[in-house]
This record gives structure tokens, sequence and C-alpha cells, in this order.
């Protein structure tokens, strides 16, 4: 017993039914392709809205510290001035000690 194939065992239209089969299944893998380029277009976009708001969100929170930052050190420096003008002498004193003694220990 041998398998053998013969052109009796298609039909002569056999052919063109694979033809079209074979269109058919372009067609639709075109069409597949198509949708997941879309869906892959809007998921960047997607991504892409999303990034661009975490960016604002931190360049605002950025200013927010900065601001607060600022106006501590102004108020630090504020009251170190209103403190120098209230005891110039106690002042003068104490920054000639604290220069002294970083001077020590830079020296060794």
């Amino acid at each position: 017993m041998t398998n053998t194939v013969s052109k009796n065992d298609f039909p002569n239209d056999s052919g063109t039914a694979i033809r079209n089969t074979v269109d058919r299944v372009i067609e639709g893998g075109g069409r597949v392709a198509t949708e997941v380029k879309g869906t892959v277009r809007d998921l960047g976009r997607g991504i892409k809205d999303s990034g661009s708001a975490v960016i604002k969100d931190i360049d605002h929170k950025a200013h927010e510290a900065y601001d607060q930052l600022y106006d501590a050190g102004k108020k630090g420096s504020e009251m170190v001035v209103s403190e120098i003008r209230r005891a110039p002498l106690s002042s003068a004193l104490i920054a000639f000690g604290v220069g002294t003694a970083f001077g020590l220990l830079l020296r060794r």
C-alpha cells in the first residue's frame, strides 16, 4: 500500500480555493496589524500624557519646595540681622569665638 497523491484527488478549483484562503488570511493579518499599530500608538500617547502630568506635578512641587526653602532662609537671615542689631557686641564676640574655633580645627 503506497500513499500517492494524484491530480484526480483534488477538484480542479482547489488551487483557487487555497489562493483565496491565503488571501483572506493575509487580509486578516493586515487588519490585525493595523489594529495593533493603533493600539500601540494610543498606548504611547497615554504614556506621554501621563509622563507630562507627572513632570508638571514634580515641577510644581519643586517650585513649592524652593519657595519654602527661600522663605525659611530669608526668615533665618532676618532673625540673625535682628539679633546683631539688638546686641552687636555679643554678636561680634560670638562670631570671633566661632571663627577662632574653626581656625584651630582647620589648622590641624
